[in-house]
């Protein structure tokens, strides 16, 4: 695997000394993806090889420093839990490889393993990787499902984070959903992926931001840079992460939000600082997961 030191390093320069800490990334293939067409890979070892590449050389003509990595959620799972943690490990492979660059990963469980999920949710603890990513649209279910709740019941004591898509277009990932998440697990921060991806829900998740104290949302799928401002001036910088939604080699899909648009929509200093690294790596922080660089 190319780690950073063949890649260059040239990304931590760009926003004159940022530690650009980015918490939404995907590895892994995209099932619907590739049978539409794209191209499913046929030699792992050089998909990798070409995957990471890519990833870094996106990542540096950004300014992105390091990345928590997520996995993709609609990976084919025919074989079910065997497949998941496969997804699970692979994930604990990519950051162990290039730690640097790769600082911090996530784990997926799917809800409808039931009680057979339980434990995936503990050995993603033990392979060093700091939360569980659901995208429920992908998973079958509601974000508030019974099981999703069992799962973050266990978090608090496993020193994981969850990790909640709330995409405007799926009803399954509504924002009174993750507010039940939030109201029935108030010692759990838990980060909200997607949001802000319409006007409306823009507005949606600033009200979801304002009732629950415990959320914080991260920048990819913001519909534009007015959103991320109105959500800084109602809820302050302190509850926003930066997301690329930067995606696997070569479905490499980028948001439009990228570092140099944050520093040109008007927040202050400070604010990017927070925005852009500080938030994330205090929140691992805090739950015993200290990143890498």
């Amino acid at each position: 695997m190319q780690t950073a030191s063949d890649a260059g390093m040239a990304g931590f320069d760009v926003l004159d000394g940022f530690d650009v800490f980015d918490v939404h990334q995907h590895h892994g293939t995209v099932a619907h993806s590739a049978v539409a067409g794209a191209a499913a890979p046929t030699d792992a070892a050089q998909w990798l090889q070409a995957e990471v590449a890519a990833r870094v050389s996106t990542m540096d003509r950004l300014g992105i420093g390091r990345t928590l990595v997520l996995p993709g959620n609609s990976y084919l799972r025919p074989d079910g839990l065997r497949d998941t943690c496969a997804v699970n490990d692979a994930i604990a492979r990519y950051c162990a490889a290039d730690p640097t660059r790769f600082a911090a990963g996530a784990g997926v469980v799917e809800p409808l393993y039931g009680a057979a999920g339980l434990a995936e949710v503990r050995r993603i603890a033990e392979l060093g990787l700091v939360g569980v990513s659901y995208h429920a649209r992908f998973q079958g279910v509601a974000t508030d499902d019974a099981w999703i709740h069992r799962h973050l019941e266990l978090m608090p004591a496993l020193g994981l984070v969850p990790f909640v898509h709330c995409y405007a277009d799926s009803t399954l990932e509504a924002p009174v959903l993750v507010g039940n998440l939030a109201r029935a697990h108030p010692e759990l921060t838990i980060v909200v992926l997607d949001g802000m991806s319409t006007y409306h829900h823009t507005l949606e998740c600033i009200a979801l931001a304002e009732r629950h104290p415990n959320l914080v949302f991260d920048s990819a799928m913001a519909f534009n840079a007015s959103a991320i401002g109105q959500f800084v001036r109602a809820v302050g910088a302190g509850r926003l992460l930066f997301g690329s939604d930067i995606y696997s080699y070569p479905n490499t899909f980028v948001t439009s939000n990228t570092p140099a648009a944050l520093r040109a929509g008007g927040l202050n200093t400070d604010e990017l600082r927070a925005i852009l690294g500080g938030n994330l790596a205090r929140l691992l922080g805090s739950h015993g997961r200290t990143p890498a660089g």
